[in-house]
């Protein structure tokens, strides 16, 4: 609905409407003449029979000097235009023109985008209603989109201080000040599956002339000018890109016509859009984690990639199969390094020349020779791949018989055992399965003897860990407990 609101009577306006009518007759001169003030003729961008085009022939200095002048100039143009058309929408013209409303107007008559002329319809209404709006945006300290986002937000108890805010900060932090003025009460966390229109590789429509239907089963092809057609209800293989008339071709058609120029086979894939709100000290971290990948992405990161990248370092680090695969790849090193030992040195036993009789014998050697025990030991230890690790797991588990703490290899032994999920099985004979909020719960109670062992431990989620506590210690006593942690 066009707007009726009167101009309300400002200190500034006076003013203001001096520097805007001052701005508006100096453009209108320059439009009156019939060529754009500071701008190129047709014939200034051909080429001359003296050299290349004029714009090229411009030094350095000159050519910054001219692109201000026009910045300037463009300026007071797109002024000039938006109080015309803000006094366009007073008079309602756009209805003698037949036309239901200025954005019908702007779109049909004028050609622009939808986008633009909101944009436009806004800020023409902002000036209009806040006249002193022109005076800055004159003066380069706020832009157009920047007038379109206060409008609707701005009044006359707020003008003077809101104005005083936006004046030179960047987009993200007008969208913070305008926020502000439009509270919500909570923001809910949703997930939603979309799907997505992808590329499907020429090979893959060559090869099996269909698309798996994992993917979606159902094919698009891009044509006349990128716009797709759905291909749903046909076995289509490919388009071919004729502007004159734009139908699917049938799966008959040569698989030659899939590598036509103009060509693209498009297929729907499934994604998941996630809505949630988070705290400005949390974005903070995002924009250092973004700058952090900056060099491994030197393009745009987006979400899904920055998303992807923290959950499989977190996956990596703390997933209870990694680990395990880690502890194995540990214990396979440690072998290969050993058996090599051992074999540089038999190979340098071979090699060496047998010493002199008359040398006298290493201190360390005769203790060796008159302690067997330790030349065992010695090569028990070389010829023995997890002597070192097997020490360290019999050291924590005699540590964990005592401790109610369960060791990271039992945990992640038991975790990969039960599948990550709960093992609590009703009397109906119904598993729970559950992934969430999973425990290492003790069978028999370490409280009263149970050992930490595999035998003895289990996953079960938060809820039923505490029903098999109260069935067991009891009610009272698991109260008791809630209650001292």
């Amino acid at each position: 609905m066009p707007s009726t609101i009167q101009s309300p009577a400002i200190n500034a306006n006076k003013t203001s409407n001096k520097t805007a009518s001052s701005i508006t007759s100096d453009t209108m001169s320059g439009e009156s003449t019939g060529s754009m003030p500071g701008s190129f003729s047709t014939e200034a961008t051909k080429p001359t029979k003296s050299g290349p085009i004029t714009i090229k022939r411009l030094t350095n200095g000159q050519l910054i000097r001219k692109i201000e002048d026009i910045d300037a100039r463009e300026r007071k143009l797109t002024l000039s235009s938006l109080l015309h058309l803000a006094e366009l929408d007073r008079r309602r013209l756009y209805l003698n023109q037949g036309y239901t409303s200025c954005f019908a107007f702007c779109v049909r008559h004028l050609d622009y985008s939808e986008a633009a002329a909101i944009r436009r319809i806004n800020a023409a209404r902002c000036i209009r209603n806040f006249p002193h709006v022109a005076q800055l945006f004159g003066t380069r300290r706020i832009s157009v989109t920047t007038i379109s986002k206060i409008h609707g937000i701005i009044t006359k108890k707020n003008c003077d201080e809101l104005l005083m805010d936006i004046e030179g900060k960047t987009s993200n932090e007008i969208n913070v000040i305008v926020s502000r003025f439009n509270p919500v009460e909570r923001i809910h966390d949703k997930v939603r599956p979309v799907f997505v229109l992808a590329a499907v590789p020429d090979e893959a429509v060559t090869s099996n002339n269909h698309i798996d239907s994992d993917t979606s089963g159902k094919l698009f092809t891009a044509a006349c000018g990128g716009k797709g057609t759905d291909l749903s209800k046909e076995p289509i293989s490919s388009v071919k890109n004729d502007s004159s008339n734009c139908h699917p071709a049938h799966s008959s058609v040569d698989e030659s016509s899939n590598n036509r120029e103009g060509l693209k086979t498009l297929t729907r894939k499934l994604k998941y859009k996630l809505e949630f709100g988070i705290d400005p000290d949390l974005m903070s971290k995002i924009e250092k984690v973004k700058k952090l990948l900056s060099t491994k992405y030197p393009g745009n990161l987006g979400f899904e990639t920055l998303f992807e990248e923290l959950i499989d370092e977190y996956l990596e680090r703390h997933c209870p199969e990694a680990r395990k695969n880690r502890r194995d790849k540990r214990i396979e090193n440690r072998k290969k390094k050993i058996d090599k030992q051992i074999r540089s040195k038999k190979q340098n036993k071979s090699t060496k020349k047998k010493e002199p009789k008359t040398k006298k014998k290493s201190k360390s050697k005769k203790n060796s020779i008159n302690n067997p025990q330790i030349t065992n030991q010695k090569e028990t230890n070389q010829k023995d791949p997890c002597v070192c690790e097997t020490k360290k797991e019999n050291s924590v588990s005699q540590e964990a018989a005592s401790s109610r703490h369960i060791p990271a290899h039992l945990h992640d032994e038991v975790f990969i055992r039960d599948g990550g999920k709960c093992t609590y099985i009703a009397p109906d004979g119904h598993r729970c399965n559950s992934g969430w909020n999973l425990h290492i719960d003790h069978i028999v109670p370490f409280s009263l003897g149970g050992l930490n062992s595999p035998d003895n431990l289990r996953l079960l989620c938060g809820g039923h860990n505490r029903i098999e506590a109260e069935r067991i210690l009891g009610i009272k006593v698991m109260k008791d407990f809630i209650k001292r942690e």
